[in-house]
């Protein structure tokens, strides 16, 4: 396959990729317009399952759990009980490269520790946008 070749086939790849990913957000929003009225009906009913077209819908119970008054008494807490092992210190990366693009931006070098501990490498990717 020659360069033009794999370059119009690219295109219309990517054409196609949109395409099913619009319809896949759309048939997404519909189930999930769905789900409350669906959970209502099986629960007033006390349905557990119904096989319909070669698929059995039920309704799954499973528990959540929430913070009652905010992550840092869940985490106080969960230290207190000898849980430690479910905390953890983290960062994010994107918070991290838009610092790190910020120091760039202004010129700025990145203090000693930071450019002790990261690497700024550039990532290449073939993409498109839709042309004017």
């Amino acid at each position: 396959m020659t360069p033009d070749e794999m370059l119009k086939t690219f295109v219309a790849l990517e054409k196609d990729r949109r395409m099913a990913e619009d319809a896949l957000e759309g048939i997404k929003q519909q189930l999930a317009a769905l789900q409350e009225p669906l959970q209502e009906h099986f629960m007033a009913q006390g349905i557990q399952r119904i096989a319909l077209d070669g698929l059995t819908v039920y309704l799954e119970t499973k528990p959540k759990v929430r913070p009652k008054d905010g992550k840092d008494k869940v985490i106080e807490a969960l230290r207190s009980t000898g849980h430690d092992e479910l905390v953890k210190v983290d960062y994010h990366w994107t918070q991290l490269n838009a610092l790190v693009k910020g120091y760039m931006s202004d010129g700025t070098d990145l203090p000693p520790a930071l450019a002790e501990a990261v690497e700024v490498v550039d990532e290449y990717a073939i993409r498109t946008r839709r042309s004017s």
